[in-house]
């Protein structure tokens, strides 16, 4: 346990709380709730599909084409993309202007 007389107890408290609220803060669950036009909610707030940046792979028809010894191959393809009702990772950047679509959670 530690003192609170020690003079960087208090210095501790502050940096410890200071972290917990940043990676508290910095994602949050997000649900789709329309495709066309693709929008989101995230903390109960709407969003539009120009308020966030959404992560390629996410996006319907997206294809990853890689090249083998001079041949091209696609080694991975999005069919459908995001769903209505599909529940989304968002990153948040720490000005909370930023809004990213990383992965969708199943």
């Amino acid at each position: 346990m530690r003192d609170p007389n020690d003079p960087y107890y208090k210095i501790l408290e502050i940096v410890k709380k200071s972290l917990e609220s940043s990676f508290r803060d910095s994602f949050l669950v997000g649900k789709v709730t329309s495709v066309n036009p693709l929008t989101f909610e995230v903390g109960g707030m709407p969003l539009s599909r120009k308020d966030v940046l959404i992560s390629d792979h996410l996006l319907e028809g997206y294809k990853r084409i890689i090249t083998l010894n001079s041949e091209q191959e696609t080694l991975l393809a999005a069919a459908d993309g995001l769903n209505t009702g599909d529940r989304v990772l968002v990153l948040i950047t720490p000005d909370k202007q930023t809004y990213i679509v990383a992965s969708k959670l199943i």
